[in-house]
């Protein structure tokens, strides 16, 4: 994997921020002592790795049951895409040998380990050391995009461990179209769709860009940004947000891409063994569309959605990293949010009552996209290296586990308000729909009584004009799947008009009154 284009790199002991920042740095120190950084560095590697150790009592998906797990009405699975990283300088030097298997056909991930058993794993799609970044966006970026422009909230976050590919993933190299990653292939796409729409739909699109760093949420768009505080809110019309954060209005997508420049240059990166770039922090980019179809000035077409594209630090081992001082603080910070968002993906899996969204910020940020209402897809890195199985093992079990988790998609409005006119409108066409259903259903027989006929014509404003609800549906009870029936008794109706004894039949040619009704 070709490495990622550098963001303001440190040296592998030292933390470089701007003296705006330098505040924001401070007050988010871990632990000053050696001893209890140590202590949590390993109670958190032992987190991030618990699911490879207890493999035993935990199964995969199967195939079979992977492709049974199809969505159902407005609900949705995250999808999960695995990308397997080539070798690196590190691993060669080593001696690494080739521990996964990818076999995209089956969409399956083989795993081996020295003197364990092999696991298989079964995902949306995977994708060997040989896969381009359009290969990747494709099965991902475009499947997200296709979603997000019908007004759905949407998500994509890469996951995996330090150095297995994430950000070359998500960004790629930056002024080589042909390596760029999803989040620019993304903003291109999106503003090739606002380009098709113009003529018919007004579209506005802001952005803002931000990064968890040691549990602090910094402003990517904000050079003042340690001087500023941020909280998470939440409300019923914007969701989850962040007060004080800056969000610029976008009309280009060269405009979008400068932004993902400028927070690139922002973003913490730091030196480790495992990383020559290793990304510090959590970045996650937002992007905000509102639409609304030309000529309705009601708005009832209103749409307000978010997409958050999420670039998440890589968990660690400090054997592996043997990282110190800030490094290894960072570590513990990066380990501790991941192995929260762990524990809220198990407490979904497992629909308990109470799932720890509150225990981080990240968490809190992800609520809406994991178990919420948004198309999630997950995109899991993985290295090759049998000396990374561990790590790589743990990372595909999180995916199983992700994969399992079922989101509540539904059109994001803005404005409950409006969710309840849309709401209205989906139930009134589903009635007139049913009505004409009904209308063609009767249309089969040869005569209808008039009064019959008058209330089916008006039944969408007032069904039962002529007749009552209760005669009207003894009527098509009588009918329904009969091919001859004979009527010889008088139908009163409400109008307080009795009508003469038909058959249907042969209308002109009235039966005998025999005070019955009977099927020939």
């Amino acid at each position: 994997m070709p490495p990622n284009n550098k963001v303001r790199p440190v040296s592998s002991n030292t933390t470089t921020t701007t003296a705006s920042e330098s505040k924001s740095t401070k007050a988010s120190s871990p632990p000053s002592t050696s001893a209890s950084v140590n202590n949590q560095q390993n109670s958190l590697n032992n987190t991030v790795a618990s699911n490879a150790d207890t493999s035993s009592s935990y199964t995969t998906t199967t195939r079979s049951n992977y492709d049974n797990m199809s969505d159902s009405g407005d609900e949705t699975g995250i999808k999960v895409v695995v990308r397997m990283r080539p070798f690196n300088d590190r691993e060669m030097k080593l001696k690494a040998q080739p521990c996964i298997t990818i076999t995209k056909a089956n969409r399956e991930v083989l795993i081996k380990r020295k003197d364990k058993e092999d696991k298989k794993f079964y995902f949306d799609d995977v994708f060997d050391e040989n896969s381009t970044q359009q290969e990747v966006y494709s099965s991902t970026g475009q499947r997200v995009l296709d979603r997000y422009v019908l007004g759905f909230n949407a998500c994509i976050f890469a996951y995996g461990q330090t150095g297995s590919g994430k950000s070359w993933t998500m960004q790629g190299m930056k002024g080589n179209q042909e390596k760029e990653g999803i989040m620019s292939r993304f903003v291109r796409e999106l503003f090739g769709y606002v380009e098709r729409e113009k003529e018919k739909t007004d579209i506005t699109i802001k952005a803002s860009y931000l990064e968890i760093y040691n549990e602090n949420i910094l402003d990517l768009l904000n050079p003042h940004s340690g001087r500023v505080s941020y909280e998470i809110r939440e409300d019923k019309v914007k969701g989850t947000y962040i007060t004080n954060l800056i969000e610029k209005p976008i009309t280009t997508d060269t405009e979008l891409n400068e932004i993902l420049d400028e927070g690139a240059t922002r973003r913490t990166v730091g030196e480790t063994k495992m990383n020559q770039e290793s990304s510090r922090s959590h970045g996650i980019l937002q992007i905000c569309m509102e639409q609304v179809d030309k000529g309705d000035e009601d708005g009832f077409s209103y749409r307000s959605n978010k997409i958050s594209l999420v670039d998440l630090a890589g968990s660690e081992r400090q054997s592996a990293t043997e990282a110190t001082g800030d490094r290894l603080k960072e570590g513990a910070k990066i380990n501790l949010s991941l192995s929260n968002l762990g524990n809220v993906i198990n407490a979904l899996v497992k629909k308990t009552n109470f799932v720890p969204y509150r225990n981080s910020k990240l968490t809190r940020l992800l609520k809406d996209s994991i178990g919420g209402n948004s198309y999630t897809l997950l995109v899991v890195c993985v290295s090759p290296a049998d000396v990374n199985a561990e790590e790589s093992l743990s990372t595909l079990y999180f995916a199983d586990r992700a994969k399992q988790i079922k989101n509540k998609l539904k059109v994001s409005r803005g404005d409950p308000r409006l969710e309840k006119i849309a709401e209205l409108l989906e139930i009134e066409k589903q009635l007139r729909a049913r009505v004409l259903e009904l209308e063609t259903e009767l249309s089969k027989y040869t005569t209808v009584p008039p009064p019959v006929q008058k209330s089916l014509a008006t039944s969408s404003t007032a069904v039962g004009e002529s007749i009552s609800a209760s005669q009207f549906a003894k009527i098509k009870n009588d009918m329904k799947g009969e091919s001859k029936i004979v009527q010889t008794d008088p139908v009163q109706f409400a109008d307080g008009k009795t009508y003469e004894p038909l058959d249907i039949e042969n209308p002109q040619q009235p039966p005998k009154k025999q005070g019955c009704c009977c099927i020939q």
